[in-house]
């Protein structure tokens, strides 16, 4: 058995194959991401293509969570909140007040995430 054939293709199946997956991840992550201009996308993508390893996980590292949410999330997420909130307070666990105040920020919170969404 040829060993550099071997550690060839092992590296590759290993190494090369699952950073090609990520970058590819990338730079489809980058254009279905609303909360970025167009300038701010091409910037990023010559920073991911030209710089592979460092562009890809400065992109990561710097990817907002509420973008993961995003306003498209807001529909499926915000009722579901809600409802429990709803239920924690008919069942007296939560009082009048603490209700509330719960209530107003998550519906802060979606509402902030779906402006992002849409600058």
């Amino acid at each position: 058995m040829d060993w550099e054939l071997f550690w060839e293709v092992f590296f590759i199946s290993i190494v090369v194959i699952p950073l090609l997956y990520i970058w590819g991840f990338a730079i489809c992550d980058l254009f279905m991401r609303p909360d970025l201009s167009g300038l701010k996308k091409v910037i990023w993508l010559l920073a991911i293509i030209f710089f592979p390893v460092v562009g890809t996980l400065a992109y990561f590292v710097t990817h907002p969570v509420t973008s993961l949410v995003g306003a498209h999330g807001r529909e499926k997420y915000l009722p579901g909140v809600l409802a429990s909130l709803d239920s924690l307070h008919d069942a007296g666990d939560l009082s009048d007040s603490e209700y509330e105040r719960r209530r107003a920020e998550v519906m802060a919170t979606t509402y902030q995430a779906e402006v992002r969404g849409r600058l």
